[in-house]
């Protein structure tokens, strides 16, 4: 059963990533309005964050992770779509790669990474610690991912989920780049 379910984690990240050329539809919701709601939640001390949605009309949760090329494509061009735009939008940018190594990514932002040093008060940078037994040696939180799979129906990074200043899910894009651009 423990091989089973390591196949299917594995499985699960490796084709976790979209294809950069997938198309978008906005994907607005029609049915109630869901609250996003998440634990473990860290910055980049480790200390965990409770997210705040009220100082922006519009809030994108953008679930990425390092192995991500499609993820870091449109994260390259969030600052154009976002800056002098504080109190309009916020993007929270939150990694699915397990936190030590998502931590000096965040940090030395080298390469394909340098886009992290970006400094706007509208775009925060976040982890979704893993709970699994850090022993394991997973670069990617297969149980976090799990989790967002049963919660949210998210089955491949980037993701994305638009929210008003109450924290309830009021479209599901996926591009935060197409959707912000529609925004204009």
């Amino acid at each position: 059963m423990k091989a089973i379910f390591s196949c299917l984690v594995l499985f699960a990240t490796l084709f976790s990533c979209k294809s950069a050329s997938r198309p978008s539809t906005g994907d607005k919701l029609t049915t109630s309005r869901e609250r996003f709601q998440i634990d473990h939640i860290v910055d980049t001390s480790g200390n965990e964050v409770a997210l705040d949605f009220s100082g922006s009309d519009i809030n994108i949760i953008d679930i990425w992770n390092n192995a991500c090329p499609p993820c870091l494509e449109e994260m390259r061009q969030f600052p154009a779509l976002i800056r002098y735009k504080e109190g309009k939008v916020t993007i929270f940018s939150i990694s699915l790669t397990r936190f030590y190594i998502w931590k000096t990514t965040v940090k030395q932002h080298r390469g394909p990474f340098a886009i992290l040093s970006t400094s706007l008060p509208n775009w925060k940078q976040y982890n979704f610690m893993s709970v699994m037994n850090s022993e394991k040696k997973s670069d990617f939180s297969s149980d976090r991912f799990v989790e967002l799979i049963k919660k949210y129906n998210i089955t491949s990074n980037p993701a994305y989920l638009v929210l008003n200043n109450k924290g309830e899910i009021i479209a599901r894009p996926s591009s935060a780049v197409e959707y912000l651009s529609a925004l204009r």
